[in-house]
């Protein structure tokens, strides 16, 4: 609100503080303070769309795009950046209002390529929008200790056969015990690879194998805003920030055998038309270790059309 409201004429500061008070429900991406990336701005641009798209659903209706322009001749209102622009390279339309009250229609424009992220520099810390999935096998800590190699050349060697032969390939695997973190570039990749992750481990017979029958995982999945850098101590790609965070938090509250996935990744996977899946509003669930309570969708496979 500061860096867009209070730079403005005509107390828009004040008429913005006004709708918070009256708003039904606010939805907080951060904690923090913004760090004015230019990938903070497009990650709220794209909530904003795919916040609207889950609404409309939920009502059964469609999304009409609305923005206030003050710069210009309409010509240059269909080139506006920021939030008009990235709806449009979502395929959505948008109506734009010139402050002098002349509407003007325009019509969808197709998607430009995408532009390349900054090559990774030593010791940098790149900021990038990435989907993070956090899995747990559920009955590992009654294991025996015979049965503990069997868990690894069986139960995780199958995730690791599917990861080398998924066509959504993760950035980044890494695994602790039982806990599984994987990091891929786009929600479509993350929801994609966790039905065909939870799928995977479902139709084994593990008692067969000496394992526990009921053996099986709990999966999380969020998106947003993260640092690309190098680990100093182990050398290898990896990424941080408060989102990694989150994203762990949800893992266990998510019932065995089922993936759930937070508000955020469900907007972005709206906003960006994500095929193969979609996200069911469950309700408002208590995140782990007392991280608050948050609006957690269900991820169930989509029909082809």
């Amino acid at each position: 609100m500061r860096e867009s409201s209070e730079p403005l004429a005509d107390n828009w500061a004040l008429r913005f503080r006004k709708l918070l008070k009256s708003a039904a429900g606010v939805h907080v991406l951060s904690k923090t303070r913004s760090s004015r990336e230019p990938i903070q701005i497009r990650f709220t641009n794209l909530l904003l769309l795919g916040h609207a798209r889950l609404k409309a659903a939920e009502l059964d209706t469609n999304v009409e795009g609305l923005a206030l322009w003050e710069g210009g001749s309409g010509s240059d209102a269909r080139k506006a950046p920021g939030a008009v622009g990235e709806w449009r390279v979502h395929g959505q339309d948008v109506q734009i209002i010139q402050a002098n009250g002349a509407a003007l229609s325009t019509r969808r424009i197709s998607a430009p390529e995408s532009a390349p992220e900054k090559a990774k520099q030593k010791n940098s810390y790149t900021p990038v929008l990435r989907a993070m999935l956090f899995a747990d096998a559920v009955g590992f800590s009654q294991l025996t200790e015979a049965q503990l190699p069997v868990f690894f050349s069986d139960f995780q060697a199958a995730i690791a056969r599917l990861i080398r032969k998924s066509k959504q390939s993760p950035e980044v695997a890494d695994t602790w015990g039982d806990g599984l973190y994987l990091v891929f570039r786009t929600v479509e990749d993350a929801g994609r690879f966790s039905l065909r992750l939870r799928d995977r481990i479902h139709n084994v017979d593990w008692a067969a194998t000496g394992l526990p029958k009921s053996l099986s995982l709990r999966i999380g999945l969020h998106a947003g805003p993260v640092y690309r850098c190098k680990d100093p101590i182990t050398g290898e790609l990896t990424f941080v920030g408060t989102n990694v965070t989150r994203a762990a938090r949800l893992e266990p509250i998510t019932p065995p055998g089922e993936v759930y996935t937070s508000a955020d990744f469900a907007a972005l996977a709206s906003a960006e038309n994500a095929k193969g899946f979609s996200c069911e509003h469950k309700g408002m669930i208590p995140a782990a270790k007392g991280f608050g309570d948050f609006p957690t969708y269900v991820l169930k496979p989509r029909a082809p059309a």
